[in-house]
């Protein structure tokens, strides 16, 4: 009676493929093997970078929109515009070339008021 634990012999492999290709064909390979490998990971960092940009973004806009909705809207809504403020007459001033500033246009309404020190009057 034989053992049935004994090893089967198998017959040997044969090779997957008898020709050899050319060295230039190697070297070929061997750098497009090369390249796909670094635009494989080159792919997984931007797509890394990305998915932790729009995380970080949507955390920032829900703490962004929390604090104006509970902090800023309240009392933006209280605040009144004291319109008798804008009908003064407003200076648009610039820089030259030489530095200096000077004074571009007066914008004013129907009326041209200035503001003056009590010693100007």
């Amino acid at each position: 009676m034989e053992n049935p634990f004994k090893k089967i012999r198998r017959a040997a492999k044969k090779p997957r493929q008898d020709w050899k290709p050319h060295w230039a064909l190697k070297i070929l390979y061997g750098i497009w093997m090369t390249l796909f490998s670094v635009a494989k990971i080159a792919l997984g960092a931007a797509i890394t970078v990305l998915l932790i940009v729009m995380i970080c973004g949507g955390v920032f806009l829900a703490i962004l929109g929390e604090y104006l909705q509970n902090d800023v809207l309240p009392v933006a809504s209280t605040y009144e515009l004291n319109i008798s403020d804008q009908e003064q007459t407003s200076y648009i001033y610039y820089v030259n070339a030489d530095g200096e500033i000077e004074k571009l246009q007066e914008i004013h309404t129907t009326i041209d008021r200035q503001w003056v020190s009590v010693e100007d009057i």
